[in-house]
Order: C-alpha cells, then sequence, then structure tokens
C-alpha cells in the first residue's frame, strides 16, 4: 500500500496546466509530448500567494513516503527528484530550484525536497508532478489522485489540510 495523498506545498495551491491535451500541450509544447498519447503527462502547481521570484525557500515536499530514486537535472525537466512509491509507482518533481535530498535516501510523506524554482525549459516558476507507473517513461495517467483529488483541472486551487475533492475550489468551469 502506498502511503501517498500528501501535499506539494505547505500552502494553498493553484493548478497552473491540468494532465491531458490541454491546448499548451497541443500546441506551443507539443513536440516535448509527442508521443506519449496522452499529451501533458503531469500536473503543473504554483502556491496561490507565491508573488517573489527571488525567494529560495518554498519548500516542495513529498507526497508519499518512498525512496529517492534518482535526482539530476535535464535540459526540459530542469532539477528534479523521483520518489519511489511502490515497486511499479515513482513520483517525478520537476522545475526545482534545487534538490535537499539524495538518491537512496529514504523519506516520508511531507519530507522536504526540495525549492520551488524555474530550471530546464519553462519560465514559470511552478513544480511539474507526475506519477510514472512505468518509470523511466513519463506517467500515461492522471496523478491527481496523488494529490487528493479524482480529477485537478487547471485553475483549481487546492486548499492545504484539505482530503477530498469537496474542498478542491473549481475554478476553471470544468466540471
Amino acid at each position: 500500500m502506498i502511503n501517498a495523498g500528501g501535499q506539494i506545498f505547505a500552502e494553498d495551491y493553484i493548478i497552473l496546466q491540468e494532465f491531458g491535451f490541454t491546448a499548451w500541450a497541443k500546441g506551443a509544447g507539443a513536440g516535448l509530448y509527442a508521443g506519449t498519447g496522452v499529451g501533458h503527462t503531469g500536473i503543473d502547481v504554483q502556491p496561490v500567494n507565491f508573488r517573489d521570484f527571488n525567494v529560495e525557500d518554498v519548500g516542495v515536499y513529498s507526497v508519499s513516503d518512498g525512496i529517492v530514486e534518482s535526482v539530476g537535472y535535464t535540459d526540459i525537466g530542469g532539477n528534479y527528484v523521483h520518489v519511489r512509491m511502490s515497486i511499479d509507482k515513482v513520483a517525478y518533481y520537476g522545475h526545482l530550484k534545487n534538490a535537499t535530498v539524495t538518491k537512496g535516501q529514504e523519506i516520508k510523506k511531507g519530507e522536504k525536497l526540495g525549492h520551488l524554482g524555474n530550471s530546464g525549459a519553462t519560465n514559470v516558476y511552478h513544480v511539474h508532478f507526475e506519477v510514472q507507473t512505468n518509470y523511466p517513461n513519463l506517467a500515461t495517467e492522471d496523478s491527481s489522485i496523488y494529490l487528493g483529488s479524482l480529477k485537478l483541472r487547471s485553475g483549481d486551487v487546492v486548499r492545504i489540510g484539505d482530503k477530498t475533492q469537496s474542498n478542491i475550489d473549481i475554478k476553471s468551469g470544468k466540471g
């Protein structure tokens, strides 16, 4: 069993881009996700009240218990952390400013992994989160359930401490 359903930030956060064939994934980002069959493979999140882009201390936290599978950098995902949640599930946290964990480290749900950033192929401070079921390949299913919801949509606001979908503010107008 996976001990998941935690929060990525210690404060309320907004869904900047949901999983799937979003306008960006079909347009400007189409080349990044060509061949995935699902479009945007993760969920992009940012703290609601995040305004100071020079702040280095906005923590990014693990949504589950696990073992740090890898820590590194790619041109697209920037600084990232992979956390093995179970034998067949690995959580990915991308675009970090830096990581505060090391490969092989055992972590608990809610433990700090690094800091909010905009590394890699982005100009927006956010975390790209996805759970990969066929690691190291990209996610092929929506990872919203690991953030406490059946389906998170762009514009939704997740209130910290909430455990059910009914406590998510639906701003997107999508049902």
